[in-house]
């Protein structure tokens, strides 16, 4: 199962060609997901910029063609494990403050990818990703 991340729904609601053509593959080979966390930031994103709820029913109808994996209590111990290693490095000094916030959600999605045994995390946005040992990035 390969899981999309929040800028690729968001994308493939504005009819991005990459992302179009990407979710055509996905449904071919059948069984994507995306992950709560994600939803959180599409809507969250979404009522942050636009005034209207018009948009609301296309996210239900995308979500609905979607498995959505939940922050259950496995993703919970690992993304402690994930941030006790993150706020180490911040520590050091390898991690800025003003990241923090921004990796805190990416790390709870890497988390939710790990413990389901995913096969990938589809992305535009690899930077914010890389940093997730063991977590296979896919762009489109």
């Amino acid at each position: 199962m390969k899981v999309v991340d929040t800028g690729f729904l968001i994308d493939l609601l504005l009819g991005d060609e990459s992302a179009v053509r990407k979710a055509r593959e996905l449904d071919e080979r059948g069984w994507a997901a995306t992950t709560a966390i994600n939803v959180y930031e599409l809507v969250f994103s979404l009522y942050r910029v636009l005034e209207s709820k018009d948009w609301l029913p296309a996210v239900e109808n995308l979500l609905m063609r979607l498995d959505v994996l939940p922050f259950d209590s496995r993703a919970a111990i690992e993304a402690g494990k994930i941030f006790r290693l993150r706020a180490h490095a911040q520590f050091l000094g390898l991690i800025s403050k003003e990241m923090k916030g921004f990796e805190s959600l990416g790390g709870l999605v890497a988390a939710i990818v790990k413990v389901n045994g995913c096969e990938s995390l589809v992305t535009r946005n690899t930077e914010r990703y890389s940093r997730f040992k063991d977590l296979n990035i896919e762009s489109y």
